[in-house]
Formats: structure tokens, sequence, C-alpha cells
């Protein structure tokens, strides 16, 4: 990055810098991450009270250190700081309580030990069918056309319909689901006007009340999916879960499941694409795909940080953070540390045990619970291209833009184009109406 601006600002206060919603930044933040690495690796942030973790032994550390660094509060909407017109709408909702995201032991464990079963490696594997149909199922309505962005048309709504399908969610639903996620991002996360934040409650509130009253309608007339899992889930000494741990549960996981598989996606398809060696030597070898993923998982992570409150005053990469401060670890910047990734700023494939070490994940207790099906949804998308649409390349002179966000880094659009197939009226593809039993 010898075009980076920032190469040359030794004596740049890393605090006042520091803004990811910058075009600039929300362009290439690796540049940003590195000058603070060599000079401020934990610096406080003034514009948005919290301070800063780049260096990637500091970001485990505080992600393992759950004495320390707490993660209760962290997906919270926080009334006190909002106007009081939206504490109002947010009253019409329920008790915001905490799940396995923003939980610490031992609630943490004892909810993750209830609902990790329906994650295991087992029941992912047994998805791959369905998932694979839910992915022709969604090619099927653009492959003729012969060009399409990828990330609205495919990258967008099939791991929607994936996650829905796994929480047991009528597909007629997802539209509201995905628009009262993203109403609960911003609430958390962006700049916004009274009138904007009234209209975010409200999703929130919606939000919350329908995977309410989806638990209970599911408490009457169980299935084969992850809120009848929950509902059901015994184990011996243990607690059950409650409605509202519950409900908590599905709006992470609905949040969690869609965006980062989203992005995954796109930046798969991007990084294969734009080497045709590479692109070629995968549909020749599928194996080749995991270890693109995992590179690309590295290089340019979906999900980019993540936030703790210390639980008291605390010392690391020699500042001292006072109790009760924000703390943002950069999974993107850990992921670009030279001291444990060599060359970092280079997409490298087939970096050694590189899925062992890169923190698109996370680590420690809250380390991804739905990351094998993150992977899988990520190879199945690129198989059924290779599968679907020949000759699959990037439209040419497009500029790779990505969305403002302080969480995730998206791309707004990534356009592909492709030979369209013949149609072939001989054969109809095997209907399937109902999701099989997930679970």
């Amino acid at each position: 990055m010898t075009g980076c601006p920032f190469h040359q600002t030794e004596t740049t206060d890393i605090g006042t810098t520091y803004n990811p919603l910058s075009p600039e930044q929300t362009r290439d933040p690796y540049g940003m991450y590195r000058l603070a690495r060599e000079t401020q690796p934990v610096f406080f942030s003034e514009r948005y009270q919290m301070w800063i973790v780049t260096h990637y032994d500091d970001v485990v550390k505080v992600l393992k250190d759950t004495d320390t660094y707490s993660s209760k509060g962290i997906i919270t909407v926080n009334s006190g700081r909002l106007p009081t017109e939206v504490v109002e709408v947010l009253e019409q909702g329920y008790p915001q309580v905490p799940g396995m995201t923003d939980n610490d032991p031992p609630h943490h464990d004892r909810i993750r030990s209830l609902v990790g079963k329906a994650f295991s490696q087992r029941i992912v594997t047994a998805m791959e069918s369905h998932i694979r149909f839910i992915a022709n199922e969604v090619v099927d309505q653009f492959v003729d056309r012969g060009e399409v962005d990828i990330l609205e048309h495919y990258a967008f709504p099939f791991p929607l319909i994936v996650i829905g399908d796994v929480l047991g969610v009528d597909r007629e639903h997802l539209a509201n689901l995905k628009q009262w996620s993203d109403d609960w991002v911003a609430l958390l996360a962006a700049p916004l006007s009274l009138e904007e934040q009234l209209e975010n409650a409200r999703g929130f509130v919606a939000f919350q009340h329908f995977f309410h009253d989806l638990i209970e309608e599911k408490r009457r007339h169980p299935k084969q999916d992850l809120i009848s899992h929950m509902i059901h889930a015994r184990q011996e000494g243990v607690e059950p879960l409650t409605t509202l741990e519950m409900v908590n549960v599905c709006m992470s996981a609905t949040w969690a499941g869609h965006q980062t598989v989203t992005s995954m996606i796109c930046n798969l398809l991007y990084r294969l694409l734009a080497d045709p060696a590479l692109w070629e030597a995968c549909c020749h070898d599928r194996s080749m795909i995991a270890t693109v993923r995992e590179e690309v998982l590295r290089f340019d992570s979906p999900l980019q940080s993540m936030m703790r409150y210390t639980t008291g005053e605390t010392e690391l990469g020699g500042m001292t953070i006072p109790k009760g401060a924000a703390v943002q670890v950069l999974f993107g910047s850990g992921n670009h540390d030279d001291r444990v990734f060599t060359n970092p700023e280079a997409f490298t494939p087939g970096r050694k045990d590189v899925s062992k070490h890169h923190l698109a994940f996370g680590k420690g207790i809250h380390y991804c619970l739905g990351s094998q099906l993150a992977r899988l949804e990520g190879q199945v998308a690129v198989e059924v291209l290779m599968d679907r649409c020949p000759d699959l390349h990037l439209k040419a002179d497009q500029v790779i833009e990505y969305q403002p966000n302080f969480l995730y880094r998206t791309m707004k659009s990534l356009e592909l184009a492709w030979t369209p197939p013949v149609p072939d009226k001989s054969s109809d593809k095997e209907e399937q109406t109902a999701s099989p039993e997930l679970l």
C-alpha cells in the first residue's frame, strides 16, 4: 500500500484520525490500522468515546479475558443516550435480556450449551443438500439474464433464506426481518436524525414482537427448527432458556447469520474472479475453494470489529484503561498484523494454519457458533455459480466500493457476467415445496 495516505504521518494523533465511517477509511481501512499498530496500538478515540485495540495479541487477550473485558451490553440499545420520544417507542417492546453474544460466564455458558447442539458439525453437514437447493433456487431467478449485481440478487437473499429456514421463519417474513435487523444495528452504531431513530426504534420493537410471538406459536406447534430446539432444550442441572433469552438469540442469529455471510460471499467471489487462473484452478479442484475462503476471511474480514466494556481499571498495550470504558477490538487490524501473518497486505491463499489463526469468527468463549454453517454457505455459493454460470467473470470497469459501517466490511455491489444457458425444456427441476427437517 505505497499509496496509503497515512504512511508519511508519523506524528499523527491516531485517536483524532481514526474514523471508520469516513469515505477514505471506508474504502481502505488497512493503512489506518497499520499506522496505529506501528505508533499507538491501543488508543482512545475522542470522536467515538472508546478505546481502540489493533495488535493481534491484544485483540485475542481482550476476547479471552472475560473477567476484565465484559460482553454485557454490547448489543443493547442504550436508552440513556436516546431522546425521550425514542425511549417511549422502545418501551413498547420487551426488556432487553442478554443472550450469548452480549453475556459473560456463567450465564453465557448456560445459554451456549443449550443452543450449541443445533450447530454441531453433524447437523451442519446434514443441511448441505437443502442449502444447495436454496442456492440453486435463488440462481434460477437470474441465471437467464447473463449479468447481475451478485450482491443484491444472490449474496444477499441466499444466506437470509438459509438462516430463516434454520430458525423456522416463513419466507414471507424475511424481508421484514432484514429491515428490522438493520434498524437494530443502526440504533447501535449509526449517526441518526430523530426521525431515523424513531423509525429504527419501531423496527427494533417489531423485531422483538415478531420472535416473541413466533416462539409462543412454536410452543404450541413445534417443528424441526432452531426455535423449537431451544424451547425443548434440556440439560440436567441447567435452567431452560427463557422466552426473552430466546428472543435475543433469534435476533442475534438473524443479524450475524446474514450480514457476515453476504459479505464473505462477495469478497470470496471477487478475489476468485479477479484472478482467472485461480478461478479455473478452483473449478477443476473444488477443495481449493476452502483454502481461498480462509484467506479471504483473514484479508477482508466481514466483521471488522467487536465491542467490550472494562469491569475495572486495566493496562493494555502500555495504556491505562479506566473501569467502565468501551473497548473496540479490531479484527481487521489483527488479521493484518505482520507479527502473526507474513506479508499480511498480500492476498496469499494457502497460508499455513490461517483458519486457526485469523480472527474473522472471533476467539475464546464467544467464537462464532455458526462458523461451520457460514463456511458451508460460502463453499456452496461458489460451487453453484460454477455449475450454473459458465465463463463467469467480473464486469469490466467497475469500481468496488464499500458501505460505510462501523462493524462490517460489505461491498455496495458486485457486477458479474456470464453466458446465459440455453433453455432446456426436456427436464424440470424437482420441486421441493417445504423445508426438510434441519435439526
